[in-house]
């Protein structure tokens, strides 16, 4: 290993370790106000039976307090199950840290008895589980019987009161309290099994979604483009063919091999957009892997917002709708998706400030969670890099030579098959 190679490697383990301690006082922190907040709540809970001796508050008033008490504990459990999860996940992060310098400690000394000695805490970042009932579980059952219990007792002053009273309910007001109470008792204990569900998969800060362009991901369109453009220029004007070689920017315009004028006549044309070839097994790899095998939902995303369009003779079509030929176009190509996303705005068509930010892709990449996403523009992908956990970046010659650096989180790829691989890795 080289000088420069060992200050970059050392100057990474300092950061890794810097990281380590954050990580460790953010984990010892949130465990600590959990546990605070635990004992003042118990505190608080208990506080409010005092009413029960008053003898100047209203039945009405005393019920309805009592059903908000019991409500409001409901989301103070919530609350410090979501700060648990918190807690989780630094121990977590913590737990690859060290298994990561467990594994270069190894990899030097190739004697697994001595790493054995040092091995104390967990090094999966699958431990602690979020479903784990042998610590807060028992919060959740403490916190779920004082609510239970305030939101029962609170029902049960509540029932004989008038605008309220039903002779049934007056006859069986214990049954009816005990069976509220054990429902709101049962969803208590509900609500943390489907919270430390959402937790253990992600879903708080990603959820299963990918999110994929379609021009160059989805279809080949730098054929297109060239087979259109030949088909307009080439005869008529005698202008030299164009070849999908040449295409090494976008726009196509921008490495002046053609004007600005002739590339914006060929997305005109509604030819390039109903005979556009689809992208090799793009169907199979994400309908029935991604989507259907994965459980993935599947969000299209393109920009094809044109004023006006023509047939191949340049004669305008006023009834052309894109968006409709779009949706028949993916339905054509059997390619399933759940929702899709057409961005405003072009050169001939102004989009209002509201419209610029809030359809683009990148806000409903972050409003969404979206997961994956998959360009084919360097630019998108390093912006959707910042909101995603992962882009893949489609290879293109017109993505290649980009002066952009890009982060670790922006993966390129050759097909859809790679694609898929790259997500049962990264699963």
């Amino acid at each position: 290993m080289n000088y420069d190679n060992r200050r970059n490697s050392n100057g990474f383990k300092e950061f890794y370790l810097k990281e380590y301690e954050i990580l460790k006082d953010a984990h010892f922190q949130t465990s600590q106000k959990i546990t605070t907040f635990f004992q003042y709540a118990l505190l608080i809970f208990s506080a409010p039976l005092a009413l029960l001796t008053s003898e100047y508050i209203s039945s009405i008033l005393l019920g309805t307090i009592f059903v908000l008490i019991g409500l409001a504990g409901y989301f103070v459990m919530i609350y410090l199950n979501q700060l648990r999860a918190e807690s989780l996940l630094y121990a977590r992060s913590i737990n690859q840290i060290r298994k990561n310098f467990y594994t270069e400690f190894q990899n030097e000394h190739g004697d697994i008895n001595k790493t054995k000695q040092f091995l104390v805490l967990f090094t999966q970042d699958k431990k602690p589980n979020y479903h784990d009932i042998s610590q807060f579980l028992f919060v959740v059952i403490v916190l779920g019987l004082f609510n239970s219990f305030y939101f029962g007792l609170g029902i049960y002053i509540l029932i004989p009161l008038p605008g309220i009273y039903c002779e049934w309910a007056v006859n069986n007001a214990l049954l009816i309290t005990l069976l509220v109470a054990i429902c709101w008792f049962a969803w208590h204990l509900i609500s943390f099994k489907l919270m430390s569900n959402y937790n253990e998969n992600g879903s708080a800060y990603f959820k299963r979604i990918i999110g994929v362009d379609i021009d160059g991901v989805l279809n080949k369109h730098v054929e297109q483009f060239v087979n259109i453009y030949n088909k307009l220029y080439c005869n008529q004007d005698g202008k030299a063919e164009l070849k999908a070689s040449s295409i090494t920017t976008l726009p196509v315009s921008k490495s002046g091999i053609i004007s600005r004028e002739d590339e914006q006549e060929v997305f005109k044309r509604c030819e390039y957009w109903d005979t556009m070839p689809e992208n090799d097994e793009c169907d199979i790899y994400l309908t029935e892997e991604i989507k259907n095998k994965l459980g993935y939902k599947v969000y299209i995303f393109t920009w094809r917002d044109w004023k006006e369009l023509k047939n191949i003779n340049g004669e305008r079509i006023d009834d052309y709708s894109m968006e409709m030929q779009t949706e028949k176009w993916l339905k054509d190509k059997r390619i399933e998706f759940d929702k899709i996303f057409f961005e405003k705005g072009n050169y001939d068509k102004p989009v209002k400030d509201f419209e610029s930010k809030y359809q683009t892709r990148f806000f409903l990449a972050a409003k969404y969670n979206i997961k994956y996403f998959v360009e084919d523009n360097i630019h998108n992908a390093e912006m959707l890099s910042h909101c995603c956990k992962y882009v893949f970046l489609f290879n293109h010659e017109y993505n290649k030579n980009e002066p952009i650096e890009l982060p670790y989180n922006v993966i390129r790829v050759s097909s859809w098959r790679e694609v898929f691989d790259r997500i049962k890795e990264l699963e």
